[in-house]
């Protein structure tokens, strides 16, 4: 009865600690199954605000290139503060290709399409021609309403017309600049 009171003793002794280690490995288990969870959590935590930082830098990088191209844009654009500074490039392209250019009329187009100009200009016909170039191909957009381009006569003490190898031609020019913004 000792033996089978020992063996009794050491089989409970065995039981409590199988199931007190069965106990310990659950609660283990369990709480490495959260913490897993959690760092997978985690884990797709991190990848999200990756991306989401990702996207902030595209969109930066979008920012900026479109202000890069409004700024571009906006050199084919003249404002209203911009009017004089336009006017002063107007006259020094004249003067580059050799008709001094004066401005007779500024004003606001009636349809509100953009601002009147009326220039005239002086000079031989290749700086006519050359100033009319100019303007054509200026990143300004232009429409030209009226043009009268006509020859200076030279007359002498008789009233006669002198005959002039180079003579010098008066461009009556006026345009609309299309461009323009009333800002």
């Amino acid at each position: 009865m000792k033996k089978s009171y020992k063996i009794i003793i050491q089989l409970t002794i065995a039981s409590f600690f199988t199931v007190l280690s069965v106990l310990a490995f659950l609660y283990i288990f369990n709480s490495l199954q959260i913490k897993n969870k959690n760092f997978v959590n985690f884990l797709k935590e991190t990848e999200e605000l990756e991306q989401k930082r990702e996207k902030i830098k595209t969109l930066n990088n979008s920012v900026e290139e479109v202000f890069l191209q409004k700024e571009e844009l906006d050199k084919y654009f003249a404002k209203k503060s911009d009017v004089v500074p336009f006017l002063d490039t107007l006259q020094s392209l004249s003067v580059q290709a050799g008709a001094p250019a004066e401005f007779s009329y500024l004003d606001l187009s009636t349809d509100g399409k953009g601002l009147e100009v009326q220039i005239k200009s002086e000079g031989t016909f290749s700086a006519i021609y050359k100033f009319l170039s100019i303007l054509e191909n200026s990143p300004y957009l232009f429409e030209f309403t009226d043009m009268n381009l006509q020859r200076k006569e030279s007359l002498n003490e008789e009233g006669e017309l002198i005959k002039i190898q180079n003579p010098l031609w008066i461009l009556s020019l006026r345009m609309t600049l299309v461009s323009f913004i009333d800002r």
